[in-house]
């Protein structure tokens, strides 16, 4: 395993609704990017990573509720 270490910028552009419409990433400046090898007592498998992380995610309130706005469907 490697790792590629890079500086890169980021532009992601969100509509009114703050919902995600896009992505521009490029790296700075590629002729400094470092490759480094990784020991193997030091990657973790996606699925450890899983194992880890999916406690952690919650799952988003609807726009509506989190805006504190009426459900138009009542209407």
């Amino acid at each position: 395993m490697y790792l590629y270490k890079v500086r890169e910028e980021m532009i992601w552009p969100y509509d009114d609704r703050g919902r995600l419409i896009g992505e521009d990433v490029w790296e700075v400046d590629p002729d400094k990017a470092e490759i480094i090898k990784v020991a193997p007592a030091d990657v973790i498998t996606t699925q450890e990573a899983a194992q880890i992380l999916n406690p952690l995610i919650k799952p988003l309130p609807a726009f509506e509720e989190a805006m504190g706005m009426a459900d138009s469907r009542r209407r």
